[in-house]
């Protein structure tokens, strides 16, 4: 990879139930070990991107499990963030955080339209996981032990919050499919084959930079 070329980052938007944050870590995985390197891919899932733009901060813990190439990233990503410490809206300071790991790139983000605030990063991919809100309930409710109409409510709840959201803080319509490279429904494609299919998407884009 050149100098010239973007940084690559991954952005998943999903709907309630598709394991995105599985899927995001095992892709950060596999992206580690395909492209190589001495930065790793990272995935950061909305709980984790919450906490930074709290805290101003990134987990030690997180930090002590890569290497000292990797510590230095971090290093480096919470020192630009630090910059926005006085900030009292989250939204502004988890925009902001967004952009700074796509600064660095190599980076796995999960929710808090991280689509949207990258969606003229150069290289970035934009992929949607949706499923029929049938399939999720059965999948959710075997899993947790609960009744299929108590998940469906939640489910449908949890959606709308994240419509809610993007509506809010964007203008756009989550489900629009102009806003990603690749739609994917989870109920018809395995998280083995979802992560392959996006592996080979971001470094097709990377050998054409």
């Amino acid at each position: 990879m050149n100098d010239q070329m973007s940084p690559p980052v991954v952005t998943i938007s999903r709907q309630t139930g598709t394991d995105a944050a599985g899927i995001a870590r095992r892709l950060a995985e596999v992206l580690s070990e395909r492209q190589g390197g001495d930065q790793p891919w990272l995935a950061f899932d909305q709980e984790l991107v919450q906490r930074v733009a709290d805290d101003h901060d990134l987990p030690e813990e997180m930090v002590s499990r890569f290497s000292e190439h990797a510590r230095t990233w971090f290093e480096d990503v919470r020192a630009r963030f630090r910059r926005s410490a006085s900030d009292t809206d989250v939204a502004p300071k988890t925009a902001q955080l967004i952009r700074e790991l796509a600064t660095v790139g190599r980076a796995v983000i999960v929710g808090r339209g991280g689509q949207c605030i990258l969606a003229d990063h150069p290289g970035a991919i934009h992929v949607r996981l949706n499923a029929p809100l049938l399939w999720r309930a059965e999948r959710y409710a075997a899993s947790a032990g609960l009744a299929e109409p108590e998940v469906e409510r939640a489910l449908r709840h949890s959606d709308a919050v994240r419509v809610k959201f993007i509506k809010h803080h964007f203008k756009r319509d989550i489900g629009d499919p102009d806003m990603y490279h690749v739609v994917l429904n989870m109920a018809v494609v395995s998280p083995e084959r979802a992560v392959d299919f996006i592996a080979q998407l971001v470094l097709s884009l990377q050998e054409k930079q």
